[in-house]
């Protein structure tokens, strides 16, 4: 029986790359950024909860 698998690439659109996505949330909300983490929003305040975790 012959193979009917294909294998399908997947094309990214212009401006929507991991970097792009986040350059725009940077440039609209610094405040939410951190060096080193993005900022969680509750209590009406941007907080650090947690522990920071390499992005995969």
């Amino acid at each position: 029986m012959a193979s009917t698998l294909t294998t399908n690439s997947l094309t990214l659109k212009a401006n929507t790359s991991w970097q792009d996505a986040w350059r725009r949330c940077l440039a609209v909300a610094p405040e939410a950024f951190r060096d080193d983490r993005v900022l969680n929003l509750w209590d009406a305040g941007w907080r650090a909860d947690g522990r920071a975790l390499p992005a995969t």
